[in-house]
């Protein structure tokens, strides 16, 4: 999953991209980016097993700024990335077993799943949204160029 986002609002949990739906036990939708209320970019999914996986930004957003974000899992890890200073800096990663649950959803911009109804609706600008099925090596990410990566 990979977006641009511009915070326009801070201080509260949004949504930014996830899946709708509630095919799992789990009190939230299998695959969201999120803002939470203490500013942090957050991926949060529900792997192969069943449990919910959440990684999140080391520091938090600044309002109005424009950030490149890039979460995957290769089905071993689930990793958050940001452009900082042209280069991918990975921000933190968790384990995450095999795939994402399988479910037929749709993807909703700008607003996520919670506690069984739409809610956490975003704040924010979104753009240069993309879902891909396979976990893209670092050099194919929608900001890529040399040099990219940085641990």
């Amino acid at each position: 999953l990979e977006a641009s986002i511009k915070p326009a609002e801070l201080g509260r949990p949004q949504t930014l991209i996830g899946e709708d739906g509630k095919p799992t036990d789990a009190p939230q939708a299998p695959l969201q980016l999120k803002l939470r209320k203490d500013d942090h970019l957050a991926i949060v999914a529900i792997d192969g097993s069943g449990k919910v996986r959440s990684v999140a930004s080391r520091e938090p957003v600044q309002l109005g700024a424009w950030l490149h974000v890039a979460a995957m899992s290769d089905g071993e890890k689930l990793k958050l990335y940001l452009v900082q200073e042209s280069k991918y800096k990975l921000q933190g990663e968790t384990e995450f077993i095999g795939k994402l649950i399988n479910h037929p959803g749709t993807w909703i911009i700008g607003r996520g799943f919670h506690n069984g109804k739409l809610a956490q609706d975003a704040r924010a600008h979104i753009d240069e949204v993309r879902v891909s099925s396979i976990a893209l090596p670092v050099q194919l990410l929608l900001w890529s160029g040399p040099s990219v990566l940085d641990r």
